[in-house]
């Protein structure tokens, strides 16, 4: 990263740690989808690989100087990962549903990730399993804090 951005690399570490530990979540409904065979496994490969391969970027980049978070850094990591987490977790929703616009995919993983609960999808029934699954198990992780 440029020497500019020096003073937030502790915050963006972590960010790049979030970011991973984000991406391996997404196994859990891509075991999902394989396992009942409901057709999404591609969708939650390219998005574990994209996130995960992101944050390790992110972390690999930032991870020169090493010290503890300050106050400021921590307001800026919580303003980065609301940011940014919901740009990850649309990623398999856009890969699933085509169709689906961008904005509509970031509302529906912000509403998860904050729990809020609200969707702008129709025919939640007739979408699989995995995603279905994937959408409650955001809510959960926004629920945990």
């Amino acid at each position: 990263m440029q020497t500019t951005l020096r003073p937030y690399h502790p915050a963006l570490n972590a960010l790049g740690l979030i970011i991973m530990i984000f991406g391996l979540l997404m196994g859990f409904p891509l075991a999902v989808s394989a396992w009942v065979g409901d057709g999404a496994t591609l969708a939650y490969d390219q998005a574990l690989f994209v996130t995960f391969v992101a944050g390790l970027l992110l972390w690999g980049a930032t991870r020169t100087e090493r010290r503890d978070l300050r106050v400021h850094d921590g307001f800026l990591l919580v303003a980065a990962t609301w940011v940014v987490l919901p740009l990850f977790g649309a990623l398999p929703l856009l890969a699933y549903i085509p169709e689906l616009r961008f904005t509509d995919a970031y509302f529906e993983a912000v509403s998860g990730l904050t729990a809020t609960g609200a969707t702008v999808l129709t025919g939640l029934d007739d979408l699989p399993v995995s995603i279905n699954l994937w959408r409650t198990f955001m809510h959960w992780v926004g629920g945990m804090g």
